[in-house]
C-alpha cells in the first residue's frame, strides 16, 4: 500500500524532530468510500468517504518494519448502497486529517446487516 505525499510528509517531520499528529491509537482512522477513481500519491482525502471508524484498542501495531492499523465498521457504520471501492488511513478520527494511504479494491455493498473488520498492512523496505 503506497503512502501519499501528504503522509510521507509527516514520516519526515518526525524524523526531522518535528511533532506531527501521530497515526496512533489516539488519532488514527480507516475510511471507506465508493470511489474507484485511481490511487495518487498528491490525493489528500478519499474521493468520496462514507465512513471513518477509529482504531481498535491495540492498533496501530506495529512489528519491525510492519505496521497494522485495524478498525471495526459496525452494522450502523459507513452503510452506502454503493460498492465500497477505497478505503484509507488517516490521522483523523472525525473529518479532515492527513492521508497516509489509500487503497482502491472493490470490497462490496456495506450494509446494516453487516458488521466489518478492516485491516491494513503498511510493510516498510530498507534500501529503497
Amino acid at each position: 500500500m503506497a503512502l501519499t505525499d501528504a503522509g510521507l510528509t509527516q514520516v519526515v517531520r518526525a524524523i526531522g524532530g518535528e511533532t506531527p499528529t501521530f497515526f496512533n491509537n489516539t488519532n488514527s482512522a480507516i475510511a471507506i468510500g465508493t470511489s474507484s477513481t485511481a490511487f495518487s500519491a498528491g490525493q489528500t482525502a478519499l474521493v468520496a468517504e462514507t465512513g471513518r471508524r477509529s482504531m481498535e484498542a491495540t492498533f496501530p501495531s506495529r512489528t519491525n518494519l510492519v505496521v497494522v492499523y485495524k478498525s471495526i465498521f459496525a452494522t450502523t457504520d459507513g452503510n452506502n448502497a454503493s460498492t465500497v471501492n477505497e478505503w484509507g488511513i488517516l490521522n483523523s478520527t472525525t473529518t479532515g486529517g492527513t492521508l497516509l494511504s489509500r487503497k482502491v479494491e472493490n470490497l462490496g455493498v456495506k450494509s446494516s446487516a453487516q458488521s466489518w473488520t478492516v485491516t491494513c498492512t503498511i510493510s516498510y523496505v530498507l534500501g529503497t
